[in-house]
């Protein structure tokens, strides 16, 4: 005869805050007034910067924010659809009315004063240029 072992599983209802928070920080909080959800985004590096680039489908370059603050970089897209639908009477939508936000973290190794951003078919494109720290040979007098 061969003996098995018996699995231990875990009780599945223990997993349902794992999910709330997955659903929350990813589609928005049901139960908030203003619904917002996370940022998807890419991130790469390059030998002189670092592009951000993130979909946003749906928004024009105006209702697009960005600021640095300390050493972060706020994006806030922002747009409501609502009141054109009042008028439609509408019966049922899955469209997304609200907004997305993220805050990234700058290292110190960037030039702030020459972030740059772009908006072309719905997609936001953010360059962070590096700081040009060439090797310098210092002359001693």
């Amino acid at each position: 005869m061969i003996l098995i072992p018996k699995r231990v599983m875990r009780d599945p209802i223990s997993m349902l805050p794992l999910f709330d928070r997955y659903a929350r920080e990813s589609m928005g909080d049901p139960g908030s007034e203003s619904p917002s959800r996370t940022l998807p985004m890419d991130i790469v590096e390059q030998d002189d910067s670092y592009i951000i680039m993130a979909n946003l489908p749906g928004f024009d370059k105006r209702d697009v924010q960005l600021t640095t603050r300390k050493d972060h970089l706020v994006i806030e897209a922002k747009h409501s659809e609502q009141e054109a639908e009042e008028e439609l009477k509408l019966r049922y939508s899955e469209r997304f009315s609200g907004g997305y936000s993220r805050a990234v973290h700058l290292p110190e190794t960037i030039d702030r004063e020459n972030i740059k951003a772009a908006m072309v078919d719905g997609v936001l494109t953010i360059t962070i240029p590096k700081h040009n720290h060439a090797n310098k040979e210092i002359v001693v007098e």
